[in-house]
């Protein structure tokens, strides 16, 4: 499912940035994502060997509730 909306959003990104810039805010884009992704795993792992399962559950249902409550108090064309 990560690569469902990929050539969307590589579209969006080149759209997005300027010209001559094109190739490091792709770059960066993916770097960052990447580290996001693999700090994620690393989380989920540690807690569902520390305390359960439902540890990584939870906190997984905890930023996704943030995140949403973020995104309506925000609205979908913010710049946050």
């Amino acid at each position: 499912m990560k690569e469902f909306g990929e050539p969307t959003r590589k579209a969006l990104i080149m759209d997005l940035s300027p010209e001559g810039q094109k190739a490091v805010y792709f770059g960066s884009y993916y770097f960052y994502r990447d580290v996001l992704v693999t700090g994620s795993a690393i989380l989920g792992a540690f807690l569902w060997k520390s305390f359960s399962p439902a540890a990584t559950f939870l906190t997984s249902a905890i930023f996704g509730i943030a995140g949403l409550l973020v995104f309506i108090l925000k609205g979908k064309d913010s710049d946050f």
